[in-house]
């Protein structure tokens, strides 16, 4: 202890920073399941720095974020459009096939996703961006198709987001029973909150269900929220409010 407070009174707020982004990875580390990563973030040296680049800094959240705190030079789709032309590298394509597809022009992204699948090994984030578009385009049983081996090899990836997107489109499908199956996958592999909650919801929308048990889970989620940290309940603020609200309705 004595070392440590030495450190931090000789280095300031250099050494206070260095301690809280480590301790910024390791509630991201526990957040989003990661579970065997919190040893290297606390006992491995720059653990933390580690953590981030391997899974953090790959998180497409945290990139949107990052767009927008970062200014930068808007690239219009026509001039993306002649850099892909003239120069069809796989990072040209890319980024014309997303700007199509922030635009909304689904038809035309889905043919430049479509032809990129061959040019990479690991082609899950195409799959999963050309899901999205399937899925804006109505053709929901193909979307399944999309989503499917993405959640198979990896349920977590894109911090569960593919298996979230299978299981709401199974639901538009009417395939309840097959998203209520797939979201007690994902809450098996993590407690988070929001998991949760959308396992209570997949759970409402079955013909036969049971309302005492979907009430009992939404009366766990906000005791676990009450008896957690502050920073967490600072961070689940909007679930346990969803929560609450869907527990009124239940009688």
């Amino acid at each position: 202890m004595g070392i440590g407070l030495g450190i931090l009174q000789q280095y300031g707020s250099v050494a206070w920073l260095f301690l809280i982004f480590k301790a910024f990875m390791l509630v991201d580390c526990i957040r989003t399941g990661n579970d065997r990563m919190w040893y290297v973030i606390v006992f491995v040296p720059f653990g933390e720095f580690a953590y981030f680049f391997m899974f953090k800094a790959q998180d497409p959240a945290l990139r949107k974020a990052l767009r927008t705190i970062i200014p930068r030079a808007r690239v219009s789709i026509e001039l993306l459009r002649r850099e892909a032309e003239q120069s069809p590298s796989f990072k040209n394509r890319e980024q014309y096939a997303d700007a199509l597809l922030d635009a909304r022009r689904y038809p035309e992204a889905r043919i430049l996703y479509e032809q990129m699948l061959h040019s990479t090994s690991d082609n899950r984030s195409l799959l999963l961006r050309l899901a999205r578009c399937a899925r804006s385009e109505g053709l929901l049983k193909e979307t399944v198709e999309l989503l499917g081996p993405i959640v198979e090899a990896d349920i977590k990836y894109d911090d569960y987001k593919a298996a979230l997107e299978l299981a709401a489109v199974n639901a538009e499908l009417g395939q309840h029973a097959e998203a209520v199956a797939l979201l007690r996958r994902v809450t098996a592999q993590s407690s988070r909150l929001d998991l949760r909650l959308e396992l209570a919801r997949a759970l409402l929308l079955q013909p036969e269900k049971s309302t005492a048990d979907i009430a009992h889970l939404l009366d766990e989620i906000m005791a676990d929220f009450r008896s957690s940290p502050a920073f967490y309940r600072r961070e689940n603020r909007r679930v346990f409010r969803e929560t609450r609200k869907l527990r009124g309705t239940i009688a």
